[in-house]
């Protein structure tokens, strides 16, 4: 699973704007960061299925201060929440 988050990671770098990413993985019940270091209210995607493993992210993004963060959690994760 840690070449998946380095490789989500390394997706959204691709984009010169994205100065602060971090792919972490996630469990049910953990937190997860609301705002971006200045305070923006983070713009929250859809949870995405990872291609090739039995996983799912969730984005969060602050486009204007290029700050993302990624929630990764995998198939026994999804099961509890669901």
């Amino acid at each position: 699973m840690h070449a998946s988050l380095k490789k989500i990671e390394d997706e959204w770098r691709r984009n010169p704007e994205n100065e602060d990413v971090k792919a972490e993985p996630w469990q049910q019940g953990e937190e997860q960061v609301e705002k971006c270091p200045e305070g923006c209210e983070l713009k929250i995607l859809e949870w995405d299925r990872i291609s090739g493993y039995d996983a799912e992210c969730e984005t969060r993004v602050c486009y204007e201060h290029g700050f993302v963060r990624i929630y990764v959690r995998t198939g026994s994760t999804k099961k509890a929440s669901n």
